[in-house]
């Protein structure tokens, strides 16, 4: 056995593995004793005793008619001894030697760190079998009756650790919570990196599988799955409080769960920097949860912090097979509740004393929590689809017990989707796309989960082999994430698809595989576009102004602004979108700019800035390269008023193009966006009407 650095270990934390190495020298010791002891616990000869036995045998050498294996059946049971000797030496050895190891790591705190094999993924692990093992250890052991142990029902407990960093360029995660009865308390995680990737979490909430003991037809008690993260399992009771985390070069996720769902979760008094807005981002949270007293603080040039709740998803997205996220849950008898007892909704959510501090201020704002859990995520719209009314535990009963053979024909249209996504997919990731495909080139990371997971996916379900295969005990990943989807939506109301202009195609490539052509083809316009149009010569109302709002040169709106200057349209697109005057001489103007003046000279700088500019934004944004190619005129409309703009603002050749003046650009093109109702907003917008 090696040293702790050297130590070889498959599980989460070398803290799990010498536990589990203690427990399985207890259980050397308890049956080399039937063998190695020569009387019984009350004092009677133990006819087991395997030294008598062999003796036994040798006398039967000098028997008249001695069984003709004698010598094969004593050198036989001679090598058993010698086995039960050492096994039994090394497990003393264990006994001995191990649960020193395990009180040095309880003295340095170090009960949760990850190997350093494993660090890249996460720096400390909170995982079922280390926090069994810790709360047995910390509380005392309760015998099961039948030499083992069972779990004492404590709160794991990791507390006062202010040295956690993430550092070099691979480290992801920082903490993971991956066991139910967990409190995080006064912590402090430091990321001093700099990185634009998303996904990186400085503590993540994980719901641990599902399952149960039942008899099996042979009398024996066996563990039965029943559901991971990626397929609806719940996080319960944990407790994240007074933690420090400080990230402010980069968009560190603070507190994250993106999968499965949670509850009875308490979020308290925590301090958060970062440089992106994910500073509390909780999916699936249902109820006698409470998030409360944490400050948020907007890194210099980060966006602002806040604290978001989403609906929790089932069977993330391996392959662009699309997101199936969960906007309710229908009620369901008591009776229907065999693989999970609790009742399922996503309830108000206790808050108070939350605030976010802007860059450089001392004085925090009263901060609401954005409940997006029965909205589909911005996120989401290009690429998932929303469930209302859905019944889960009937969803978690069928998941958990149908065969893959029992799956075709309980849903004949996901099984041959499921093949043709295999194959599909298999063969793009392998071969490539076209150019202009609406899903895009092919990543180096599609192309490793092609070969790593489709292909060999795909061998396995047409071999046959899989049939007799409980859905939930299969080892391919692709088949267990896209039988989760569909078997999900057939538990559920889909919702209707939002009309999203430019980005229905894409959407309808990933969801081709998990919905029905008539779901997908229920597409609704669930959009609103208001705004207050002012001139920002006079200060009025611009009134009677046409106007037509473009979003892909097919969907478009027109117009014409009220009275008071207003602009309130319904029932229109989702997403971004250009609004454009009809009266040429009308220009928008970015918040507090001064009007353009009449006449204003077009300078070189101005020309070249505003080309560079809208080359920049042809190839960034869509939208913009829509409306560029739609026609001819928009570009020399485009350049105009850019032109125009960075004129009146004496740009030169050496104006840098930063943040503020993208942003700029981006208000004088009349770029926005439409809303959903419950996000609904009205722009303040300025013109300038033409009178320098």
């Amino acid at each position: 056995m090696g040293s702790p650095e050297t130590e070889t270990t498959t599980s989460h934390t070398l803290y799990s593995h010498y536990a589990r190495l203690l427990q399985q020298a207890h259980e050397v010791l308890a049956q080399a004793d039937r063998y190695l002891q020569e009387t019984t616990p009350d004092g009677q000869p133990n006819p087991n005793y395997l030294p008598t036995y062999i003796e036994k045998l040798k006398q039967l050498r000098t028997a008249a008619n001695p069984p003709a294996d004698i010598e094969t059946r004593i050198a036989r049971h001679e090598a058993n001894l010698q086995q039960y000797r050492q096994r039994t030496a090394k497990a003393r050895e264990v006994l001995a030697d191990y649960p020193s190891r395990l009180r040095a790591i309880e003295l340095a705190n170090n009960v949760f760190q990850a190997p350093a094999t494993q660090t890249d993924e996460c720096l400390f692990i909170l995982d079922q079998e280390t926090c069994s093992a810790h709360r047995i250890k910390q509380g005392g052991t309760v015998s099961t009756g039948s030499g083992g142990t069972t779990d004492i029902g404590a709160d794991t407990v990791f507390r006062d650790r202010h040295d956690i960093e993430l550092k070099g360029e691979s480290q992801t995660d920082a903490v993971r919570v991956w066991s139910h009865r967990v409190r995080l308390e006064n912590l402090t995680i430091q990321d001093l990196r700099r990185y634009t990737e998303a996904h990186r979490d400085a503590i993540q909430l994980i719901p641990p599988a599902m399952g149960r003991f039942e008899t099996g037809a042979d009398g024996k008690r066996q563990y039965v799955r029943i559901a991971d993260q990626m397929a609806g399992a719940v996080l319960e009771d944990v407790t994240v409080q007074g933690c420090t985390i400080r990230a402010p070069e980069a968009p560190l996720q603070g507190i994250f769960a993106s999968d499965g769902f949670c509850r009875r979760i308490s979020l308290r008094n925590n301090d958060i920097t970062t440089r992106g807005a994910h500073a509390i981002s909780i999916a699936g949270m249902l109820d006698d949860c409470d998030i409360s007293g944490n400050s948020l603080h907007q890194a210099a040039g980060g966006e602002l912090p806040s604290i978001t709740l989403y609906p929790g998803r089932i069977g993330g997205n391996m392959a662009e097979d699309g997101v199936v996220a969960v906007l309710g849950f229908a009620e369901e008898e008591e009776a229907v509740r065999q693989c999970y007892p609790h009742r399922m909704q996503y309830e108000a959510v206790s808050s108070s004393g939350n605030q976010c501090l802007r860059s450089g201020s001392r004085t925090g704002e009263n901060l609401t929590i954005h409940d997006s859990r029965t909205l589909l995520p911005e996120n989401f719209l290009r690429l998932g689809v929303g469930l209302k009314a859905f019944h889960y535990h009937a969803y978690l009963q069928t998941y958990s017990t149908l065969t893959l053979g029992q799956y075709r024909v309980h849903d004949p249209f996901g099984a041959r989707m499921l093949e043709a996504w295999l194959e599909t997919r298999s063969s793009e990731y392998a071969g490539g796309r076209s150019g202009n495909h609406v899903l895009g080139a092919v990543s180096r990371e599609q192309q490793q989960i092609g070969v790593r997971f489709l292909q060999p996916a795909l061998e396995a379900l047409r071999s046959g082999k899989l049939e007799p295969v409980r859905l939930v005990d299969l080892e391919q990943s692709a088949i267990r994430s896209f039988a989760m989807k569909r078997l999900a939506i057939l538990q559920g109301q889909v919702e209707p698809l939002a009309h999203i202009a430019l980005d229905n195609a894409r959407r309808d490539q990933m969801l081709a595989f998990v919905l029905t052509p008539e779901q997908r083809a229920n597409i609704v316009r669930v959009a609103f576009l208001d705004a207050r149009v002012s001139c920002a010569d006079t200060g009025r109302p611009a009134a009677g102004l046409g106007f037509r709002v473009f979003f892909d040169g097919t969907d478009d709106a027109r117009g014409v602004t009220g009275a008071d200057g207003s602009i309130a349209l319904s029932g229109l697109p989702l997403g971004p979108c250009m609004l454009r005057f009809d009266d040429p001489v009308t220009g928008f103007l970015p918040a507090g700019a001064a009007p353009v003046p009449a006449g204003v000279k077009v300078t070189e700088a101005a020309t070249h800035l505003a080309g560079t500019l809208l080359k920049y934004f042809r190839d960034r944004l869509p939208l913009v390269a829509a409306y560029l190619a739609h026609s001819g005129e928009h570009a020399d409309y485009c350049l105009g008023v850019l032109e125009r703009y960075f004129s009146s603002r004496k740009v030169t050749l050496a104006t840098a193009l930063d943040g503020p003046l993208k942003q700029d650009a981006l208000a004088v093109l009349g770029v926005m966006a439409s809303f959903r109702a419950p996000e609904q907003r009205v722009f303040s917008l300025q013109l300038g009407c033409g009178k320098g």
